[in-house]
Parts: C-alpha cells; structure tokens; sequence
C-alpha cells in the first residue's frame, strides 16, 4: 500500500523546485482551464496567464501534508476545503476585469513558507 501512494503522490506533483511557486507554460498562451498542484511548500499552475472571464481551477494536493486554496482580495468566499494529501476538487472562478488573481494556501504558516502566486489575467483568448 505505501508503494501505491507513493507513486500516486509523486505522479501529481509538479516537477522544479519545490521551495519556489513556478509555472508550467510561462509566456504561453492563456489558460481557461488550469492545473494548479499544491505542494510542500509551494503552489505550481500550468500557466501564467488566464483569460478574462470564466477560468476553472484544477486543484490537486500533490503534497505530503494538508493544504487549501483560497482566491485572495475580493474572491475571499472562493476557496477549497482541506485537500488532504492526494485530494483533487475543482473551482470555477469568474473575473470581472480584474488584472490578476493570487492564490494562496490559508492554513497556518504555509503562505509564510511560499505558498502564494499570482497569475495575470488578460482577454487574449485561450488557443
């Protein structure tokens, strides 16, 4: 059994250094749907940029501990619950001209730790 998480947790997790927040697709295209994998201790998106609009957030905890999500500012009431190591969910965000979106985990110490990026958002259309 601990074979079986073990490659189930590393095959989620996002590769680079997990000490920094990093992106997938940096310069890329915008994303409409984004991957976005919470690790011990940083957050990594498959893009840097979402389009203006309607944006779905692929949460996946590929960490070894428990972290959320939360969309900063205004999108206060736009969060995941505790994602267990290995737990996935989904949020469906709306922007309204804003020029960027920041997550963050909210649990304790984590966003001290590098838990916390921002993406821009711009009304290219996805590709």
């Amino acid at each position: 059994m601990w074979v079986l998480l073990a490659v189930t947790v590393s095959a989620c997790a996002p590769t680079g250094d997990p000490a920094a927040p990093s992106t997938v697709a940096a310069d890329g295209p915008p994303a409409d749907t984004l991957a976005v994998g919470l690790t011990d201790f940083a957050i990594a998106t498959s893009a840097d940029r979402v389009v203006d609009g309607t944006v779905t957030l692929e949460v996946t905890n590929a960490g070894a501990t428990a972290h959320d999500l939360r969309i900063a500012g205004d999108r206060a009431d736009l969060r995941t619950d505790v994602l267990p190591p290995g737990g996935t969910t989904t949020i469906t965000v709306t922007t309204a001209g804003e020029d960027a979106l920041t997550l963050r985990c909210t649990l304790p110490g984590h966003r001290r730790q590098g838990m916390e990026t921002s993406l821009s958002v711009t009304t290219e259309p996805p590709p």
